[in-house]
């Protein structure tokens, strides 16, 4: 076959493919030419996850007929002129392929107006297609409406997710677009009702706080400099730190990004500060200012990924940043002298890292926030110790739990008074031949974490966490089953604040907190009043803890693909293994006995939800042959 040139809708598409993944991708093209526009303010509105529609409306510069016409034309641009601005790029976009490439994959109108023009123009796209033009009634800045997304390549709708998952994707966009851009007001609704506003006055921490809620007034702050380099860091406390990186953003020159190397110097930054925690992520805002000769956004079609020119003082900015906010030992980052007027030699510098680097002198006094909870930490540090997959067991790709790894109290919690367990709820299944016949005969706890017992001649050591966890869960799980999970109302209800993703997903996924036992109700914008939890048996964490870990596990599992059944499952094994009776908690011989007897009524008495051993045994012939007998 010969080579032929490729018809311009069909060359529009194939960029398409790069630039323009998912209904997300659109609002971020069009909120960056917003930006670039000189906009203070930037509504988004989305519809059906985005695929319906996308209306983005700004109060930028504008655009007269001509520019408006151009905008859809291929690598039309008014960012760059030569190909040495590639190297030294001030704005967010800059190849001029956004418009042209979501106009070849959806219907497009556009209505822009500049200042001094008495009306506005308005261009009309369909599928690539000039489909009309001509004057219309506008303010000044520019609209952007996309609807039918890939009405006409109907094979991508395939590799998106739910209407609910893209329109999480978009929040996290405007979040993104916010933090980055804290003198823009950023507004997002959707479906109709609000769902994100950043007001847009300056000031980081207002954007930290229409991001994160109550979670960024507990953030620390923390600054490094080099030659060249600036870093500023807010971290979040440990009892607001994930299981994932979704909560930390990186911005480099006000362009949101994606970097190993930063994230990377993150994790070197929390080392030794939290010994405990380095395993799990806070959320954080990275801001970093370089000399924009000295690193290249033209590495990806979407501009998600940098390169720096230098690796090494890029990560050591950072890592010091973020060690001064993880220990709260930064003095304030007022305006100092030696604090450049601009970074590095080309003189220039972006217009989105002036917004951040000026406003944000002065407004970070002091280290970390003053909280009235500190007691709370202590609890943090227990409640996500479940947090690490370590090892996949038989609860469908759960988690190992490190919870046990806490230091528990003088008596255990969790048990009656008689001495029993106040949620051991086995199952009547006992697995395969592998218990005794006669309860163990317990001797003695070991450490305060092991119960060393007798069965049927051989010596047997058992894990009190991992054991306490099989025997919750399959309790729940049982109750599971028969759609009985037991529910504990609250005396008050209790409020919560979510972060966004979350409050999403519990209004998606009510139905499966309601059948895990939870009786919870929407409460505002992102808090959600609780009036009942699962009783899960054990030392019961926070209603707000459960709460959050269950969205959590839910969240992993669509992740993973799991059905609704599977999901449970997962949220219901993460439930138990908080509650489950940690190591360094002293218990009394009823307890001990209740535990080792429970353990193999179980349905596998070998081994934990996560896939962890339960315990070890060693019969008479291996001790002698330990002590020299034979």
């Amino acid at each position: 076959m010969g080579i032929i040139r490729l018809p311009l809708d069909v060359a529009n598409k194939i960029a398409a493919g790069e630039v323009v993944e998912r209904p997300a991708s659109v609002v971020k093209e069009l909120a960056e030419n917003s930006v670039d526009a000189g906009a203070s303010s930037i509504d988004i509105e989305v519809a059906g996850g985005g695929l319906d529609q996308i209306r983005v409306v700004d109060d930028g510069f504008g655009m007269d007929r001509s520019d408006a016409l151009l905008a859809f034309e291929r690598h039309a641009t008014s960012k760059i002129r030569t190909a040495d601005e590639l190297f030294a790029v001030n704005t967010l976009g800059f190849r001029g392929e956004a418009l042209p490439s979501v106009a070849s994959v959806a219907k497009v109108r556009l209505i822009t107006r500049p200042e001094g023009q008495d009306g506005a123009w308005k261009v009309e796209y369909d599928g690539g297609r000039l489909v009309g033009e001509g004057p219309a009634p506008g303010r000044r800045g520019t609209t952007v409406e996309v609807d039918a997304l890939f009405y006409n390549t109907p094979a991508r709708l395939k590799y998106l997710k739910s209407k609910l998952a893209e329109s999480n994707r978009v929040q996290r966009v405007a979040e993104r677009l916010a933090l980055a851009c804290p003198a823009v007001s950023v507004r997002l609704n959707l479906d109709g009702k609000q769902a994100f506003y950043s007001p847009g006055d300056g000031e980081p921490k207002s954007a930290a706080m229409a991001v994160f809620g109550g979670a960024a007034g507990r953030m620390s702050t923390g600054r490094s400099s080099s030659p060249g380099v600036e870093a500023l860091a807010m971290v979040g406390a440990p009892e607001d730190f994930r299981m994932r990186r979704q909560d930390q953003h990186l911005i480099v020159n006000g362009r949101p990004v994606s970097s190993l190397t930063l994230y990377s110097a993150i994790d070197r930054g929390l080392e030794g500060v939290k010994a405990d925690d380095r395993r799990r992520y806070p959320p954080c805002v990275i801001w970093l200012e370089i000399d924009p000769a000295r690193v290249d956004v033209n590495v990806h079609p979407a501009k998600a990924e940098v390169r720096f020119a230098d690796d090494g003082a890029v990560f050591s900015a950072v890592r010091e940043a973020v060690r001064q906010a993880a220990e709260g030992s930064t003095q304030g980052l007022g305006v100092t002298a030696d604090v450049p007027g601009q970074i590095g030699g080309s003189g220039t510098r972006t217009a989105a890292g002036d917004i951040i680097m000026e406003r944000y002198r002065g407004h970070f006094a002091g280290g970390r926030a003053r909280r009235g909870q500190e007691d709370l930490v202590a609890e943090a540090f227990a409640a996500y110790g479940a947090s690490m997959r370590e090892a996949e067991g038989d609860a469908a790709g759960g988690s190992a739990c490190d919870a046990d790894k806490g230091q528990g109290a003088a008596a255990a919690p969790g048990f009656g008074r008689d001495g029993r367990s106040a949620g051991h709820g086995v199952c009547g299944n006992r697995g395969p031949d592998i218990g005794p016949k006669a309860d163990p005969r317990v001797i003695g706890q070991f450490m305060d974490a092991y119960i060393v017992a007798e069965m049927e001649g051989q010596l047997i050591v058992i894990d009190q966490h991992v054991a306490h966890e099989r025997i919750l869960v399959d309790g729940f799980l049982a109750k599971l089953e028969r759609r009985s999970a037991i529910s504990q109302p609250l005396l008050m209800p209790e409020s919560v604040e979510l972060m966004p993703a979350e409050a999403a997903l519990m209004r998606e996924e009510a139905e499966s907190l309601e059948t895990l036992g939870f009786d919870v109700e929407p409460f505002g914008m992102r808090s959600v009043l609780i009036r009942a939890v699962p009783v899960v048996g054990g030392d019961e964490p926070s209603p707000e803890e459960l709460l959050v870990s269950a969205l959590r596990d839910i969240a992993d599992g669509i992740k993973s693909g799991l059905d609704v059944g599977g999901r449970m499952r997962r949220a219901a094994v993460e439930m138990a293994c908080k509650g489950a009776v940690k190591a360094g908690t002293k218990l009394a011989p009823e307890q001990m006995e209740d535990l080792a007897s429970g353990l193999f009524k179980t349905s596998n008495p070998i081994r934990c939800p996560h896939g962890r051993p339960t315990l070890l045994k060693v019969d008479l012939a291996g001790i002698e042959r330990g002590v020299g007998r034979r």
